[in-house]
């Protein structure tokens, strides 16, 4: 009898251990293992593109974009005096300034071009430009030379001044110039530096408007991409007529070569 009691509770022990394993087994499989964790990020600066914005200016600081300058008169002329050009006459055009609008230094160029009508009267009236005419700090200005202007800087005033010969004759008379733009055309300039230097637009390029250049490219077949649309006709036309004259002169010249050009 004692033997039979000792296997039940033998057997009740064995039971009760593997239950015990079991319920071990199953907290363990659903037991979480804990280790040292840690991140770390960063955010990312926005990509903001700059401006490069060239403008025109009178004296007040108006804008001069698709206005027409005006050339002055002395300030004791009759109102309704017309502006009529001979020789030993001085003339002054209204003064103008250049300014860097936007937030990028620039480098530009000043285009005088458009001049259509009679191109040999151009060719007896000397042209100056001069900084700050008529104050202690006056200078010649160099249209022709590059300049450079840091964000939102300005030129001084540009006074144009032009005078005719002495020298120009009776042929002269009744002659016209006309369509005569003053453009000022931009590109970066190397102020401004990336992450290795301020190289990077060393090659940059400005617009093409210069009406030389698309006659030259009209004659040689060519094509010129005219960059400021709102010149583009302008600038073509005149290329086309000047295109014309060298035609016609060099067709003269053919049928008579004994005569000058």
């Amino acid at each position: 009898m004692n033997k039979t009691n000792n296997t039940k509770t033998t057997k009740r022990s064995l039971v009760a251990a593997g239950l015990v394993l079991l319920l071990c087994i199953a907290m363990l499989v659903g037991t979480t293992f804990a280790w040292f964790t840690d991140s770390a990020s960063t955010a990312v600066n926005k990509i903001q593109a700059g401006t490069l914005d060239v403008q025109l200016l009178d004296e007040q600081g108006n804008s001069l974009e698709g206005q027409t300058l005006v050339w002055q008169k002395a300030a004791d002329a009759p109102a309704d005096e017309a502006i009529l050009w001979e020789p030993g006459c001085t003339y002054e055009l209204q003064p103008f300034k250049i300014r860097n609008n936007g937030n990028l230094a620039l480098k530009y160029k000043v285009v005088i071009s458009g001049i259509d009508g009679d191109d040999e009267l151009n060719e007896v009236i000397d042209w100056t430009y001069t900084y700050a005419k008529g104050t202690d700090s006056a200078t010649p200005a160099d249209l022709s030379a590059e300049g450079h202007l840091a964000a939102n800087a300005e030129t001084e005033l540009i006074t144009i001044t032009g005078k005719m010969q002495e020298s120009a004759g009776n042929e002269y008379q009744g002659l016209s110039i006309d369509g005569i733009a003053i453009t000022v055309v931009a590109t970066q300039d190397t102020v401004e530096a990336d992450s290795f230097d301020n190289q990077y637009d060393a090659g940059a390029q400005y617009p093409i408007i210069d009406a030389a250049a698309v006659s030259g490219a009209i004659e040689a077949g060519g094509s010129v991409e005219c960059q400021i649309p709102c010149y583009a006709r302008q600038v073509l036309r005149i290329a086309r007529q000047r295109s014309l004259q060298q035609l016609e002169k060099k067709q003269k010249h053919q049928s008579d070569p004994g005569k000058e050009q």
